[in-house]
């Protein structure tokens, strides 16, 4: 079996959570809560905007969910050539090329881009040469910071937004204050921040965030997020969310 025989049958085609489209992804390695919590708490703040960039955008996921609540045109960058591929078909099959795009593109080679509000669910871990990784080398680049990392995330995003214009993160609680402070430095202000916790007895592990462009520092922590009222039981919050009951038009 040659490798693209293998990689097609990787592939399979469902309905993506709460919303009326078909998408293609990879088997075990498709989306994950995040690319839904993040499209969630970004719906009501993008309604003005009129150009989105989407770094490290992987399959398109995250912009199919985002087309549901802007008529901006949008747009995803990603390193990886495989992910465009299925992201471009994501795209077609739901007839979305007036609206979407995806580009295969190394995001730290970019002089800059056109937009005005910014997205990304970036590698999470930071990488050193012992660090235990995938033997998925696609898989790898999404969670580590091996091609991109936290600190060209912001630098990137505060080189191509003006002043007032917005960037949403969704990222590991542990690293805030790294976050915090690298983006003080390039004049990104936290005006929102969600904590996101797996029960309500448990700290939380991922956080969402709003960035203004050269905003003042008046910092809204919103109420936390709580996943799962038990195991394997969706918080009411979350089953609102997961099964698009709160998308807009």
């Amino acid at each position: 079996m040659n490798n693209e025989d293998s990689k097609k049958q990787t592939l399979e085609t469902r309905q993506l959570h709460g919303t009326p489209y078909q998408v293609i992804v990879q088997k075990h390695h498709a989306y994950n809560l995040d690319t839904i919590l993040l499209a969630h708490f970004a719906s009501s703040r993008i309604k003005k905007s009129k150009k989105i960039v989407d770094l490290g955008t992987g399959n398109g996921i995250l912009m199919l969910y985002l087309s549901l609540y802007t008529h901006a045109s949008l747009i995803g960058y990603d390193i990886t050539a495989s992910h465009i591929e299925i992201a471009n078909q994501n795209i077609q099959i739901n007839q979305l090329e007036h609206q979407i795009k995806a580009v295969h593109k190394d995001i730290t080679t970019l002089d800059g881009f056109d937009c005005d509000t910014i997205i990304t669910n970036p590698p999470y871990f930071k990488y050193q040469e012992h660090t235990n990784i995938s033997k998925h080398p696609t898989r790898s680049i999404a969670r580590f910071e091996i091609t991109l990392t936290l600190n060209q995330v912001l630098g990137l995003s505060s080189k191509a937004l003006k002043t007032k214009q917005s960037l949403f993160m969704i990222h590991r609680s542990e690293r805030i204050d790294e976050i915090i402070t690298l983006a003080k430095q390039y004049q990104l202000t936290i005006k929102e921040m969600q904590c996101i916790h797996p029960y309500i007895d448990q700290p939380s592990e991922v956080v969402l965030l709003h960035f203004v462009k050269d905003a003042k520092h008046e910092l809204l922590v919103l109420p936390p997020l709580i996943l799962y009222d038990a195991k394997h039981q969706f918080s009411l919050q979350l089953e609102k969310i997961y099964e698009g009951v709160s998308h807009v038009t």
